[in-house]
């Protein structure tokens, strides 16, 4: 690894030459991970590789879908949403019109 700039390269935590599994996800966001998810339930042995590091700040990653709240229950998370603020509506504002949901 070479090193940046006026400073050390960064250590990296060891890794083994080889992995095995049956399903390889790349990609650790909300679909790769629900996708991995779904097959680990499944019995499947799944790895997940993700270049950023965990916990990210995501521009929208905030918000969620009233899709995405389904499968977040689905998933068994109904406990902790409900700890978080759940809008009932949407309003958007854009080139002099608006648009409102409910």
């Amino acid at each position: 690894m070479t090193p940046p700039r006026g400073g050390e390269a960064e250590l990296q935590p060891p890794r083994p030459s080889r992995w095995a599994c049956e399903v390889l996800v790349v990609g650790g966001g909300p679909a790769g991970a629900s996708a991995a998810y779904w097959l680990a339930n499944a019995g499947v042995d799944v790895l997940v590789v993700e270049k950023k590091h965990y916990p990210r700040e995501k521009t929208c990653g905030d918000g969620l879908t009233p899709r995405s709240v389904h499968q977040l229950e689905q998933m068994g998370l109904a406990d902790d949403l409900a700890q978080h603020h759940r809008c009932k509506g949407l309003r958007a504002n854009a080139y002099g019109r608006t648009i409102a949901m409910s």
